[in-house]
């Protein structure tokens, strides 16, 4: 089977490109316009990254955000945590994919590897279980004060619901994914990452995502990462972003 993808990844550099991150799980992107790789994640990767009360011995601030898919691929969230001890950002990353989308899914035998060692959470049934998603995200209160809860105003609304319902209205926050809205936590999360500021919990589909953005620019010089291939997920990378853009904005 590897040998044949081999053969066949011979034929384009797209095919070369995929048969390394899909069957080799190296992160190699197209470096033309590479923004944070997935090397660079990896070096910041910690165990005590977690929205735990065994990691914190007082409640860090936290931002938490989702992007969620219906039935096609995973959804994630993110738990952004400041360290006032340290004066780092810490991010915790939860992904989960339905039961029955893995077997019919392209990149199914990375994504049985990552199930099988606990980077992505399995959920019974062929559309993804909000109401989980929902459950854990308040279970971390307490652990963690959450201050804000982050999502794509266009396609949220279900899970949006169940949060208001759980008396989460209060930190709904709403993030544009528009380039201007995305600029200035671009900035601040490659600083961070360029200077040591942060760290990540040890989860390779995490590493994964950013070492599948790429970096665009319109006309105005705003900057938003994009997906390298159409394929290809960079949910973790826009969920840190959207932690920190509710950083940036707290308080104001």
């Amino acid at each position: 089977y590897y040998a044949k993808k081999w053969d066949d990844a011979q034929l384009t550099a797209d095919d070369m490109l995929a048969f390394r991150t899909k069957l080799l799980n190296k992160f190699v992107v197209n470096d033309e316009k590479q923004w944070i790789t997935a090397d660079e994640v990896t070096r910041l990767f910690s165990t005590n990254c977690k929205p735990s009360k065994d990691v914190w011995p007082k409640p860090p601030l936290t931002m938490v955000s989702f992007d969620l898919s219906v039935w096609d691929d995973f959804s994630c969230v993110c738990y952004s945590m400041y360290d006032q001890y340290e004066k780092k950002f810490r991010f915790y990353l939860d992904y989960y994919i339905p039961e029955e989308t893995i077997d019919r899914h392209p990149y199914r035998d990375i994504y049985r590897q990552w199930v099988a060692d606990g980077y992505l959470k399995i959920l019974p049934g062929k559309t993804i279980d909000y109401g989980r998603i929902v459950n854990d995200i308040i279970s971390h209160n307490g652990a963690v004060l959450i201050a804000g809860i982050g999502y794509d105003p266009y396609k949220s609304k279900e899970a949006v619901n169940l949060l208001k319902a759980s008396r989460a209205a209060k930190v709904l926050h709403p993030c544009k994914q528009t380039y201007g809205s995305f600029t200035g936590s671009v900035e601040t999360v490659e600083g961070m990452v360029k200077n040591g500021n942060c760290l990540f919990d040890n989860n390779p589909i995490t590493a994964w995502c950013f070492g599948n953005c790429l970096i665009d620019e319109d006309n105005n010089g705003n900057r938003k990462p994009i997906k390298s291939k159409q394929q290809m997920k960079i949910d973790g990378a826009i969920c840190v972003l959207m932690c920190i853009d509710q950083f940036n904005s707290f308080g104001k």
